[in-house]
């Protein structure tokens, strides 16, 4: 007996929504997310998302795959996430027919919904204080990074969410980067974005700059 997400006699073009191929386990014989009885290609449009799974592989021999997005799969035996490059040509995705690929994953990115808004008005204080009012994500979480100077923050440094605000209590201004990080179904935002928050003086208070 055989096992099918999807079989297929021609080529597939997949040019947006969100597509899932899972195949179960077999009693017999192979079980694949997208089967074919010849050669067929598979594209994947930027707008599309696509899950392929298979308890024998994701995609059997005769699949071939081009895609806009880049994706990852996960080997059968030693289960290591494999980073799948975008590309035009037609390939395999199973590298090692004796190890192949498990599953498969093109998703969407993440996208920032309604982005933070920097709340006005702020004067010192000598306490902390929150800078921001929250952001909403469609597909993941929105993450922040809080810098004193415009530049790029590492991905180590968005170490703030909706349930942790970035606050500061220094006058200046700050500047509050934004991203949404992908659930299990996306990929992170693309892009670099960001808004900027000040603090100011106290009245009476005047420092030295």
């Amino acid at each position: 007996m055989y096992s099918f997400g999807i079989e297929s006699m021609r080529n597939v073009e997949i040019n947006g929504g969100i597509v899932f191929a899972v195949a179960g386990a077999s009693i017999l014989n192979f079980s694949y997310g997208i089967s074919a009885n010849e050669v067929i290609n598979i594209r994947v449009d930027k707008s599309a998302a696509l899950f392929v799974e298979g308890h024998t592989s994701a995609l059997n021999p005769n699949i071939k795959v081009s895609n806009s997005l880049a994706g990852a799969g996960w080997k059968n035996l030693a289960g290591q996430a494999i980073e799948i490059e975008a590309s035009n040509t037609p390939r395999s995705l199973d590298p090692d027919p004796n190890n192949p690929y498990k599953r498969v994953v093109f998703p969407r990115h993440a996208t920032i919904l309604n982005p933070p808004t920097a709340i006005s008005g702020l004067k010192y204080t000598g306490s902390q204080q929150q800078l921001i009012n929250p952001g909403k994500a469609v597909g993941g979480t929105v993450k922040y990074a809080i810098k004193t100077t415009p530049s790029t923050p590492s991905a180590d440094e968005y170490i703030y969410d909706n349930d942790n605000l970035p606050k500061a209590a220094d006058v200046g201004t700050y500047y509050i980067y934004y991203m949404a990080k992908g659930d299990d179904y996306h990929l992170d935002s693309e892009g670099t974005n960001y808004i900027e928050a000040k603090i100011g003086e106290a009245p009476g208070i005047k420092f030295d700059t």
